[in-house]
């Protein structure tokens, strides 16, 4: 009988092997966030240069559009403020995001506006988003 449980053991371990795949591959997926997540930064939005044909002539139509404070992190703009962002004050007309027009003029009519938070060249210059994809 004692023999019987020695052989056994080493029988239920040869079985074991046999069912394991002689080779196999494993992939494994991780992501790391630094910081702050993505999801904490709010919404990313984009943003078009102003269109006078798409918003209207800004002497008469500002009055309509809505001054949105974003905030400009990691070559993106998101809504909500996080470490290391800049503000940056564009408007709303609709869904729809865009810069100020760079009238010098413009600059001193909506009281609304906080210049503090102007965009810089840097941000007139960034590559804009393809027709029909997000702001």
């Amino acid at each position: 009988m004692r023999f019987l449980k020695l052989l056994t053991l080493p029988t239920l371990a040869l079985a074991a092997v046999a069912f394991v795949p002689a080779r196999g591959e494993a992939q494994i997926s991780a992501t790391i966030h630094l910081g702050p997540t993505p999801r904490a930064w709010g919404h990313q939005i984009a943003i078009n240069p102003y269109d006078q044909a798409r918003y209207g002539d800004w002497h008469t139509a500002y009055r309509r559009w809505t001054p949105v404070t974003l905030y400009f992190h990691d070559g993106r703009y998101f809504t909500a403020r996080v470490r290391g962002s800049r503000p940056v004050m564009v408007y709303r007309s609709g869904t729809q995001y865009f810069f100020p027009p760079r009238d010098a003029d413009f600059m001193k009519r909506d009281r609304r506006y906080n210049h503090r938070y102007a965009p810089n060249d840097d941000d007139y210059n960034r590559p804009r988003p393809t027709p029909g994809h997000g702001g």
